[in-house]
């Protein structure tokens, strides 16, 4: 990696984190063994952290620095992970609108 490009990844860090996104510890070691893998994850955000997040945008977490891959408003039927939900998940989701966040571990380019 030339010094230019590196230089533009540490601004990225230092400039483009603006966010932090919490998830539930108990789903933390599952989240983190799909994100060693090389998989995405995906979380559901509701009230004011709908439209928080945005594609590209790197943000802060307990596993580190992730990279929004996408960003979209959905109803409850749509959730990829519906059938994977508690009753008690369902019901309080269906009260609300939804965004479905898809985030990956960011990795810095290497040339």
């Amino acid at each position: 990696m030339s010094e230019a490009e590196q230089l533009i990844d540490e601004l990225l860090i230092e400039k483009g984190i603006k966010s932090f996104i919490s998830f539930p510890k108990s789903e933390l070691d599952s989240l983190m063994t799909r994100l060693n893998a090389g998989k995405s994850i995906f979380t559901t955000r509701i009230k004011n952290d709908r439209g928080e997040f945005n594609p590209g945008q790197l943000v802060d977490s307990p596993m580190g620095i992730l990279q929004v891959q996408s960003s979209d408003q959905t109803t409850l039927k749509d959730h990829p992970f519906y059938k994977d939900l508690s009753d008690k998940q369902k019901e309080k989701l269906s009260r609300h609108k939804l965004d479905i966040i898809k985030l990956k571990k960011y990795e810095p380019r290497v040339v």
